[in-house]
């Protein structure tokens, strides 16, 4: 990165408001060219330096690129970052910085971008792109910084200058070169006639034939190297290959007896394409050295299933054999990793909605450790053998919404303040009008009713919010409901009541009976019999004047 610095000017229209102007010039090729000497300060009646022209501040000096200079072609693109300090700033703010582009001295255009900074310090970056000029123009970019302290307006300026030479675009070239080589305990001497051969398709472009082991040498074209079409397929082959011996080539595009390439489009740089050619005598075996064994692996999978099946849910899971973007997988799906021999866990992160419900663990090898799967932590253990296979299957069921069961109280007459107590999935003792209720998960539950004195059930029906489901039930003489909860369904079931009417019980009429008249003498012998009749007896015979003998004396009433 370059950097220009432009100081401040000592003059100004008011020194109890004096700003301090910094402004910095960072310039970036995008897409470098070669750096070919400095470049020359630009004429002094620069339009977009002459626009700032005058006093305050007066002329500024030009500035020229950076030790080097800079060499551009046209369509380049420069990124421009201005950056800017102003200190003792009284009374007024930065109000603008814009850029001025110019070629050959004339201005072509005025950047839009502005700034209007909160504080002393700022910046803004733009892209210049060089205009489409001829080689040998030269282009400027212009950064200005300017205050507008009253009554001053826009008279307190800064600005700075950075240019470029534009030269032609640079060119590549691609070439060719070919190697002959020889092995075997009875390699020939090479003579003339060995030729190697350059084609574009079956156009012959240049050839090589010598009697010596000389290195690479270049296709020649007219005495130079032969320069390759971007875009074109090329092919090197040998003719006339020794008897006996057997040709195989290596290098750019080698295979076989051949090497085959094609030249970039386009080219970004100078290059070279190689082959060489080995004639080898039959007959002599040559045994490579054997290849390192493979290094020992094995791989562990992370399968995801759901209940119910085809879910699109996306599971995420995490854990040092997965890296460090993790892995998300939905119903059906798996991932897989090669890893060393050794142990791997790998945790699943639980969405809303659902709920881990088994990790099932195989391996393929039965030595070893197993593998083992821990819903509580959603976690499963891999434990890995050289070229063994373990798979975890993770398999989640979607929570199933919850519903609700109600039990209703309702007795004929209303209002009755008796209570009825129940039993089962709901419990309780509840009086006319009142309810029971519970949230439940989908499945079945059962309710009772007790026996009430003075009370007969006289009614059990039951409503399911969800028609499509298995509906509930009642049976009247067990005194009981059954309620199928679907999911997100309510069901109600109204136990009803009828008091039982108790008629009241007739008069009792008893016949008066004549009293019993007894003689005045009647002995009433006591025998031992009901003391309570006896007395009854002897009662009435003192009241009609009789006499009462007990233990066999006769007593007269007076």
């Amino acid at each position: 990165m370059r950097t220009l610095r432009v100081g401040n000017s000592p003059h100004w229209a008011n020194r109890a408001a004096r700003p301090f102007f910094s402004l910095l010039l960072a310039v970036v090729l995008l897409g470098a060219v070669s750096v070919t000497g400095a470049l020359a300060v630009p004429p002094t009646d620069n339009a977009c330096n002459g626009a700032m022209q005058g006093t305050p501040p007066g002329s500024l000096a030009k500035s020229t690129v950076p030790a080097g200079g800079s060499n551009v072609v046209a369509g380049q693109t420069i990124s421009v970052t201005v950056t800017w300090t102003t200190t003792d700033w009284v009374g007024t703010t930065l109000d603008r910085i814009a850029d001025c582009v110019e070629v050959g001295g004339v201005e072509s255009s005025t950047l839009s971008t502005e700034e209007k900074p909160t504080a002393n310090d700022g910046s803004f970056t733009h892209q210049y792109v060089i205009p489409s000029v001829a080689a040998g123009t030269q282009v400027c970019d212009r950064a200005r910084l300017s205050g507008n302290p009253a009554p001053q307006n826009e008279s307190t300026q800064k600005s700075n200058i950075v240019c470029f030479n534009v030269v032609d675009a640079p060119t590549f070239k691609a070439t060719a070169r070919a190697n002959k080589t020889v092995s075997g305990t009875e390699a020939p001497s090479l003579t003339p006639g060995w030729t190697l051969e350059l084609k574009q398709g079956t156009t012959l472009v240049s050839s090589l034939t010598s009697d010596a082991l000389a290195g690479f040498q270049d296709f020649l074209c007219a005495s130079a190297p032969c320069e390759l079409t971007p875009g074109l397929a090329y092919t090197i082959t040998e003719v006339g290959a020794n008897s006996g011996y057997t040709t195989t080539a290596s290098g750019d595009g080698a295979s076989g007896a051949s090497c085959s390439f094609t030249v970039p489009d386009p080219l970004t740089a100078d290059t070279t394409f190689s082959c060489t050619f080995n004639n080898h005598k039959d007959g002599e075996i040559i045994i490579p050295p054997p290849p390192p064994p493979p290094p020992a692996v094995g791989t562990l999978i992370v399968e995801k299933q759901t209940d119910p099946d085809g879910a699109t849910q996306a599971f995420s899971f995490s854990g040092a054999a997965l890296g460090t973007s993790g892995a998300s997988l939905s119903d059906g799906q798996s991932t897989s990793r090669t890893v060393g021999p050794g142990t791997y866990t790998v945790s699943e992160l639980q969405p809303d909605g659902w709920d881990l419900t088994s990790i099932t663990c195989t391996d393929s090898s039965t030595g070893g450790s197993a593998s083992t799967g821990d819903v509580a932590s959603s976690t499963a253990t891999f434990r890995v053998e050289a070229n063994e296979t373990a798979r975890c299957v993770f398999t989640n069921t979607e929570e199933a919404d919850e519903g609700t069961i109600i039990v209703t109280k309702q007795t004929l007459p209303d209002g009755a303040e008796d209570e009825f107590g129940f039993a089962g999935d709901l419990s309780g003792d509840i009086s006319d009008g009142e309810s029971l209720s519970a949230t439940v998960e989908p499945g079945t539950y059962t309710v009772a009713e007790g026996a009430a004195d003075g009370w007969e059930l006289t009614d059990i029906s039951c409503t399911d919010s969800d028609a499509t489901g298995l509906g509930s039930s009642s049976n009247l003489s067990e005194r009981s409901a059954t309620l199928n909860v679907d999911p997100g369904e309510t069901v109600e079931c109204e136990f009803t009541n009828t008091e039982i009417e108790v008629l009241p019980r007739p008069p009792i009429v008893r016949t008066p009976e004549e009293p019993k008249v007894l003689p005045k003498d009647a002995v009433l012998p006591f025998t031992g019999g009901d003391p309570a009749s006896f007395l009854t007896t002897a009662g009435l015979l003192i009241a009609a004047g009789g006499a009462l003998t007990l233990g066999g004396r006769r007593r007269r009433r007076p």
